[in-house]
């Protein structure tokens, strides 16, 4: 039974990191077609949007946002290997693994305390974006519900496979 649940754990835990980083490349996707529209359109319509730059602007850094999580329980995230690649033993090798996501946890909490500090003063303060007038507390709560999801990829990766990647 209790095999079944990790493997419950593990698909469920797979499939919401795949629907964030669906998700994550819709978003680039759209601020690609929205670049594209306004250039084409200042070219050769001499009409802009004041609002376009600012929307791409936003869909890019929450598609980001979006993919840390995936790219943390894939072990995709830009890292610089030199210690792993020359370390042979596969128990150091995982209890290098397991200090890294120690210590990748432990900077996402403390960056999620304070973004949630500061979602909770934007949303008090109701801050709005420049030209869509758009509250940025959603935007800062997207920023740390995606540090809270790379805690959970990361705690996910260490305790369901035991310090070996989660794949």
């Amino acid at each position: 039974k209790g095999a079944i649940s990790l493997k419950t754990a593990r698909k469920v835990i797979d499939r919401a990191m795949t629907a964030l980083l669906t998700a994550a490349a819709v978003l680039g996707g759209c601020s690609a077609l929205l670049a594209t529209v306004n250039a084409v359109s200042r070219k050769f319509l001499s009409v802009s949007f004041p609002w376009a730059e600012e929307l791409c602007t936003y869909l890019v850094v929450v598609a980001i946002f979006l993919a840390i999580p995936y790219l943390e329980l894939k072990d995709k995230q830009l890292c610089v290997d030199f210690l792993t690649n020359s370390i042979k033993n596969k128990y150091v090798m995982k209890a290098l693994y397991i200090f890294r996501g120690a210590v990748i946890i432990f900077l996402c909490v403390i960056v999620a305390k304070y973004g949630l500090a500061s979602t909770i003063t934007a949303y008090q303060t109701n801050t709005l974006t420049y030209v869509l007038q758009w509250p940025r507390a959603i935007f800062f709560g997207i920023g740390v519900a995606s540090f809270i999801l790379a805690i959970v990829s990361w705690a996910a990766a260490i305790f369901l496979n035991k310090g070996e990647k989660f794949q």
